[in-house]
């Protein structure tokens, strides 16, 4: 059992290269065999192995991402077959797989040869080595997204809490999102999720309170240095949730969860986009339509006016659309780019 690089359709790829030898003795010539290759993560200890995973169906367990090779069915020539040498038998890719955690790792392999169908076991090794894992692993990786989730409750009250209350509205979004989050947890962990993301409401709530703690920005630092560009949308549109729960967007809830978008570094045409959908026009209290239309200080007249042509275009698209409130919308985005058009030629 040795890592190396290996040539794999072209591109030389880091493999852990598991190579075989020695005596087997089969019940007859012409035996029919399996062969098959595990792996464990034993750096807790033998007792308390851990799978370690591929993300290769072909190299996986069946009804799970642990890392098993099966191979075809083979005969054994004779019933004592004897490989002398050290022979290649299988190249794992190690960017395939998946390991617990980051850092220095203890790893097992298993290689047995069995009947097939696998009701005996011919013959079995083993061999440990440690490997130094440079990525995240996935207790990492699972550690991490309960974190983002109990930031994420904590970006959510403060948007809820900006006016000085948390409205019950408000407040009932962001339960359910704490409903949904531990509903689709699996059933060991519920109860550890449920106080964990509880408890961030607690915290929030006291921080706001006596003004301790990390504030936006810390959280939002923490953020984009544990969760991934795709989750930092999805607590985007939880904190847009939150502020049209009481169907009126107060400005000072927009403009923080503005803010929020910038520091968590987001597209902001995206995120704006984003909130067209979760905002419409109708639901502001007090419409910033710059923020809108997408508008910003530093265009110039002319890119001021070949922007207002594209969302023209846009809504104009839409003022036939099926849906009542997409036509609504429609109607007031027209308006104001309407408006800001009259401006410009004044």
């Amino acid at each position: 059992m040795t890592e190396k690089a290996a040539d794999l359709e072209g591109h030389s790829l880091p493999v852990f290269e598991i190579s075989i030898r020695g005596r087997i003795h089969a019940p007859r010539d012409r035996y029919p065999v399996r062969h098959h290759v595990t792996v464990l993560d034993i750096t807790s200890g033998p007792d308390d192995p851990l799978p370690v995973l591929c993300v290769i169906p072909d190299l996986q367990a069946p009804d799970s991402m642990a890392f098993a090779y099966t191979g075809p069915v083979t005969e054994l020539p004779y019933a004592d077959s004897v490989l002398p040498e050290w022979t290649e038998f299988l190249s794992i890719p190690i960017e395939a797989l998946l390991f617990p955690e980051k850092g220095t790792r203890r790893l097992e392999f298993l290689f047995y040869l069995s009947g097939a169908p696998p009701v005996d076991k011919l013959a079995a090794s083993t061999c440990t080595l440690s490997y130094d894992n440079p990525q995240l692993g996935y207790l990492d990786i699972e550690a991490a997204q309960g974190r983002a989730d109990e930031l994420a409750v904590m970006l959510a009250v403060r948007v809820s809490a900006v006016d000085g209350s948390l409205d019950k509205r408000e407040g009932a979004v962001v339960k359910r999102w704490i409903h949904e989050k531990i509903a689709s947890c699996p059933a060991e962990h519920t109860e550890k999720v449920r106080s964990r993301l509880n408890g961030s409401v607690k915290r929030a709530l006291g921080m706001l309170k006596d003004g301790s703690g990390p504030g936006s920005k810390e959280i939002c630092a923490e953020l984009v240095e544990i969760a991934p560009l795709a989750k930092r949308y999805e607590i985007l549109e939880f904190c847009l949730a939150v502020a049209k729960a009481d169907s009126a967007a107060k400005a000072q809830e927009l403009n923080i969860v503005w803010s929020l978008a910038e520091m968590l570094e987001v597209n902001r045409e995206r995120f704006r986009v984003m909130s067209e959908k979760s905002l419409p026009v109708g639901i502001h209290e007090a419409p910033d339509e710059h923020q809108i239309l997408g508008i910003n200080s530093q265009m110039s007249s002319e890119q001021l006016r070949a922007h207002l042509r594209k969302e023209y275009k846009k809504w104009n698209a839409l003022v036939t659309h099926s849906d009542p409130a997409i036509r609504e919308q429609a109607d007031q985005m027209l308006e104001l780019i309407a408006k800001k058009r009259s401006e410009l030629d004044g």
